[in-house]
C-alpha cells in the first residue's frame, strides 16, 4: 500500500505500529499481564540498536475486572501501541533481525498467534490534549464492504476531530488521537482508522465507555458491527532513550 501523508494537526505527525493481542490459551487471563511484560523485557535485552527506532511503547491490557458495555466484548486480550521516531524507523523496526528472530520466536509462548498477523501501521491525523494516562478506550473502525475506503474515513475523521475532542474531554478524556491505517497485513485486520481516547484511570474510562462512540466518527464508510471496541489499562510502558 502506498504511503501518502495527509495534512495533520499542529502536532508533529507520528507513525505507530498497533497490534491487537490474543493471549496463548494456556495462559490464564490473570497471568497474561506478566507474560506480556516478560516479552517486552526480552526486547530490552536486545540493546539500543533495536530500541532506537521507538519513542514510546505501551502495552494495553483489557480491563477484565471492569464491567463494560456489550460492545466491548470480543476475543482480544489487549493492544500494543508502538510510537516510532519516523516512517523510516517503522520500516526498519519491522525488518530488524532481532524482530524477525528473537522476538518472533518468543511470541508463541505469550500469544495465540504471530503478532505480525494483527499489526497495522498507522499515521496520526488528529491529536488533542495529551494522549496518555493509565487507561484508554480504543476503537478499531472497519470500512463497510461497499465503502470508498480508508482515505475517505481519514478525511472525515480529520474534519470532525475538534468536535470529537470537545465531546470526549467533557467525558473526562485527557486526550485523544485519531489514526488512519497506512498498512494492514490482511482482511482480518482491514481497519480504516484507530481512535484512542485516553483517561487518567480505569474508573473514568469505564464511565465514558457507557457513552456511545462519537456519532461523528461513525461515518457512512464505517461498519460499527464489524469494528472492535476495547477498554484497556496500561500493562507496561517505556520510553526508550534517544
Amino acid at each position: 500500500m502506498s504511503h501518502r501523508k495527509l495534512p495533520a494537526s499542529e502536532h508533529a505527525v507520528a507513525h505507530k505500529l498497533i497490534y491487537l493481542a490474543r493471549r496463548n490459551p494456556d495462559i490464564a487471563a490473570s497471568e497474561f499481564g506478566e507474560a506480556w511484560r516478560s516479552h517486552s523485557r526480552l526486547a530490552s535485552t536486545l540493546g539500543t540498536n533495536f530500541s532506537r527506532h521507538f519513542t514510546r511503547v505501551r502495552q494495553c491490557i483489557k480491563a477484565y475486572e471492569t464491567k463494560a458495555p456489550d460492545a466491548f466484548s470480543n476475543t482480544f486480550d489487549g493492544a500494543a501501541i508502538l510510537t516510532m521516531k519516523s516512517w523510516d524507523d517503522l520500516r526498519a523496526a519491522r525488518q530488524h533481525p532481532d524482530a524477525l528472530t528473537t522476538m518472533r520466536n518468543d511470541e508463541s509462548r505469550v500469544f495465540a498467534g504471530p503478532v505480525a498477523d494483527w499489526t497495522t501501521a498507522v499515521e496520526e491525523i488528529f491529536v488533542a490534549g495529551e494522549p496518555q494516562g493509565s487507561a484508554a478506550l480504543l476503537w478499531f473502525a472497519r470500512c463497510r464492504p461497499d465503502a470508498g475506503g480508508e482515505r475517505d474515513v481519514a478525511a472525515a475523521w480529520q474534519a470532525v476531530g475538534t468536535d470529537v475532542a470537545t465531546e470526549w474531554r467533557a467525558a473526562g478524556a485527557s486526550g485523544i488521537a485519531l489514526n488512519r491505517v497506512v498498512e494492514s497485513p490482511g482482511p482480518q485486520v482491514a481497519f480504516a482508522g484507530i481512535a484512542e481516547f485516553w483517561f487518567d484511570d480505569v474508573d473514568v474510562a469505564r464511565a465514558a465507555a457507557w457513552q456511545e462512540c462519537p456519532a461523528a466518527l461513525r461515518t457512512r464508510e464505517v461498519d460499527p458491527s464489524a469494528s472492535v471496541s476495547m477498554l484497556v489499562r496500561i500493562n507496561f510502558e517505556k520510553r526508550p532513550s534517544a
